[in-house]
């Protein structure tokens, strides 16, 4: 996940760059309002803190 901050004359509005699984994932998060940073955080994080995020 990226995160832009922007600048403060507005030319750069902040933003925020999510990785989604697939074209699928990426359709549905289009569709509806909602919080995408665990999937995207699951697309990059090494299996070890999945299954640790799993278990919880």
């Amino acid at each position: 996940m990226f995160v832009f901050l922007g600048v403060d004359d507005g030319s750069h509005p902040p933003g925020v760059t999510l990785k989604l699984k697939d074209d699928e994932a990426r359709a549905h998060a289009l569709t509806c309002p909602g919080d995408w940073v665990e999937e995207s955080y699951r697309v990059i994080a090494p299996k070890r803190l999945i299954a640790e995020l799993d278990a919880q």
